[in-house]
């Protein structure tokens, strides 16, 4: 009887030391929100830029380095793809993602905005900004992260609505940081 209890208790103590797996990440109830449709909007707007015979310009800066050149309509549709790659609103990935809508008056606009606490998505943050008078859109701006061998990638990427988009680009890799900002115009000054 006594090595049953002391089997017993053996067995409680391994599972007690056993370390535990981090919580999964958060899901949200969000099956019937219907998430702003970016990639269709975003879309939209590149193949409208096809349409019209527009002057297109990068503007590049690298750490210190600026440089400026026109492009190409495949040069544009190349370097735009980044801002459709990712979907948030495929059902397997959308639980990940939480939304909030408020009213922000220091940009005079409505705030979409969709997160993540999943650190395995490479889609972390979403902002849809929408004029308050007829809710168009402004501007949209997407924080990506990813990690690569032993770097760490983080894009935030920026579009404003018939005008221009920004790539701006930070490496990590070990100890030594790499930034690198690409701004397209295509329908204005930047």
């Amino acid at each position: 009887m006594k090595s049953l209890y002391l089997l017993a208790a053996c067995a409680l103590l391994v599972s007690a030391c056993k370390q535990h797996a981090a919580p999964p990440p958060n899901t949200y109830n969000n099956d019937t929100v219907a998430f702003f449709p970016v990639q269709d909007y975003l879309r939209a707007q590149i193949k409208s830029i096809d349409s019209v015979p527009y002057f297109m310009y990068r503007l590049t800066v690298t750490d210190d380095k600026k440089d400026s050149a026109t492009i190409t309509r495949e040069q544009f549709n190349e370097a735009t793809q980044v801002f459709t790659r990712f979907n948030i609103a495929e059902p397997a990935i959308k639980k990940y993602y939480s939304e909030s809508v408020f009213g922000d008056q220091s940009t005079n606009s409505y705030t979409i905005s969709y997160t993540t606490n999943n650190k395995d998505l490479p889609v972390q943050r979403i902002d849809v900004l929408l004029k308050p008078e007829d809710q168009k859109v402004k501007r949209i701006f997407i924080t990506t992260m990813e990690n690569r061998n032993d770097s760490s990638i983080v894009t935030r990427l920026g579009w404003k609505q018939n005008e221009s988009c920004t790539i701006n680009t930070s490496i990590s890799h070990k100890g030594k940081n790499s930034n690198t900002q690409t701004t397209l115009v295509w329908n204005g000054q930047n």
